[in-house]
């Protein structure tokens, strides 16, 4: 099941020439390619593609209903996750309505943790998987602005151990989460 395309905007793939080539074989020469979004869908050549979604198993899952003040960043910390909007919304929210939610960040590396916590956010080094799930269970909510979306693995863990989605409005998440998504900064405060 394809999550992502050689023609994906900002994909790391996008325009390599092996990765089209590849892809345009796959068209030619197969009877059915399944893909995980109609957003992703739109952006692949002509050809016997399904829309699928990903499988997914929630029994790892671990939603607790007692919920911590947490907005979680959950994704990869990389670029094109918008890491510095996330930095800068804890800084705002710090400023003008103190400490009443947490911003976590969910999987740094040891460089942006040393950034992160002179802002004074917590960060959590998930030394398990199953660390990991137990934590998104106690978010309350769970933000993303991603520049490159095609699925949002990390988003829809999140939601379904019960943290509420805020997202920016990328076609992959309207898609997925509607009316969940935001405009802009001042529509999502």
């Amino acid at each position: 099941i394809w999550h992502s395309s050689p023609t994906t905007p900002g994909d790391y793939l996008g325009g390599s020439a092996w990765a089209n080539n590849f892809q345009n074989h796959l068209v030619q020469f197969t009877t059915g390619l399944f893909i995980a979004t109609k957003y992703l869908h739109s952006m692949c050549p002509d050809g016997p593609f399904h829309v699928t979604g990903l499988p997914f198993d929630r029994s790892v899952l671990r939603p607790n209903p007692v919920k911590e003040p947490w907005v979680i960043f959950s994704h990869r910390w990389a670029e094109d996750k918008n890491c510095g909007k996330f930095l800068a919304l804890a800084k705002w929210w710090a400023i003008a309505y103190g400490s009443e939610l947490q911003f976590v960040v969910m999987t740094p590396s040891p460089e942006t943790a040393r950034v992160v916590k002179t802002l004074g956010l917590r960060v959590f080094f998930n030394r398990t998987k199953e660390e990991y799930y137990e934590r998104i269970g106690r978010a309350r909510f769970v933000w993303a602005d991603s520049v490159l979306e095609t699925f949002g693995y990390s988003i829809l863990e999140a939601v379904l151990s019960g943290a509420v989605p805020v997202l920016n409005c990328h076609p992959c998440y309207t898609e997925l989460y509607p009316g969940c998504v935001y405009k802009d900064f001042d529509d999502m405060v």
